[in-house]
């Protein structure tokens, strides 16, 4: 088995702890991100890195040589009611790690996600999986973990829940849900981890519930084992179609990744929605409106979205598809895949220009498009 330089970030936590004494047990070569005042809590045999994970700038020039990442920095015990916290602590965490990895041409990037999707949750969901948006766009070969509850020390009380597992588990219309939301204990976590370690992919490989729970340190257990299934998609170096676009106008809004650039007296974007994304709950605060009064025209390029009408209407696309949609509506990502669209406008003259109705026109299901 090859040695690997791992860094964890997170290291002296409820996971990061034990994978550290795990994958020192191996022969790897571990770093661990801490505060000052955390130094003392890494393993022993772990080099301590000092720094700060929200900002890349304390500790990325300490990265090399490392060729895989452990992205382990979150809020602890995530609830409801931390959503705030999640949009300052685990996302710009996740971003620092990205972009100090990028930098410095890490190899391979251990992520901790969350199982989706799921009917409670939403704010975690979201900056989990746009945590998932900024891996994929990095093209940084990288292995998702998605655990919904991971039991352990502390970590008892859904124990109770097991017997209602059991039984949803084994009814058609739940069972799915069951297993892809269901309970992992840390030793497995810790399991999957490893082997996510010591098995780097070529793309972007997600391991979800069911994979986790098989994960196993046996001795001399080196990758997943053939038992273990993961989807992997095959990537170069970069996505072409998620690539940095030379002068165009980066930002993000609402975890929503933008590019502009003008050509001629129209502008062309290239937006990318992150899985669990939806205008009402990310963007309605920012904008101000009770709709997006936008008009949207273009190419959807990947993934598929969901489009909904004050009036009930609603439309679905699904990638490669040209859409226009008019403006007055709510949207969202559906499934686990990010949207990218690639856009059309006129800025203020985008109605006009493009001979669109100001505002969306109710159509019964015989009228085209209805539906």
């Amino acid at each position: 088995m090859a040695a690997h330089d791992v860094f964890v970030t997170g290291g002296t936590g409820y996971l990061g702890r034990p994978l550290i004494e795990a994958l020192i047990a191996r022969g790897h070569r571990v770093r661990g991100l801490v505060r000052p005042e955390s130094e003392t809590k890494l393993p022993l045999d772990a080099t301590p890195v000092l720094g700060n994970a929200l900002d890349a700038t304390t500790w990325a020039a300490r990265l090399p040589p490392s060729d895989t990442l452990v992205h382990l920095v979150g809020t602890p015990r995530p609830n409801p009611s931390k959503a705030r916290q999640f949009r300052e602590i685990d996302l710009p965490s996740i971003r620092a790690s990205v972009s100090a990895a990028t930098a410095a041409g890490v190899r391979h990037l251990v992520y901790v996600s969350v199982a989706q999707p799921a009917p409670i949750m939403p704010a975690y969901i979201a900056v989990r999986s746009e945590g998932e948006a900024l891996i994929r766009a990095s093209g940084i070969a990288a292995t998702v973990l998605r655990p919904w509850y991971v039991l352990g020390p502390g970590h008892r009380w859904p124990y109770l829940l097991v017997p209602m597992y059991a039984l949803l588990a084994r009814l058609p219309p739940t069972a799915d849900g069951a297993q892809r939301l269901g309970l992992v204990s840390r030793t497995q976590m810790i399991a999957a981890l490893v082997h996510a370690v010591e098995d780097p992919p070529r793309g972007v490989r997600v391991v979800g519930v069911p994979d986790i729970r098989r994960a196993r340190l046996n001795p001399g257990a080196t990758v997943f084992g053939a038992d273990i299934t993961v989807e992997e998609s095959d990537m170069s170096s970069t996505d072409p179609l998620l690539a940095p676009l030379k002068d165009a106008d980066h930002r993000e809004v609402g975890g929503v990744q933008l590019d502009v650039q003008r050509t001629a007296d129209a502008r062309v974007k290239r937006v990318v929605y992150p899985p669990g994304f939806r205008w009402s709950t990310h963007m309605k605060s920012l904008v101000g409106t009770k709709l997006c009064m936008h008009a949207h025209v273009g190419f959807l390029a990947r993934g598929r979205i969901r489009i909904e009408y004050d009036d009930g209407c609603s439309s679905e696309y699904t990638a490669p598809e040209v859409i226009a949609i008019e403006p007055g509506h709510d949207g969202w990502v559906v499934g686990n895949e990010p949207v990218v669209l690639i856009e059309f406008d006129f800025e203020r003259d985008t109605i006009r220009r493009l001979g669109m109705p100001e505002a969306h026109q109710h159509r019964t299901a015989a009228s085209p498009g209805g539906r």
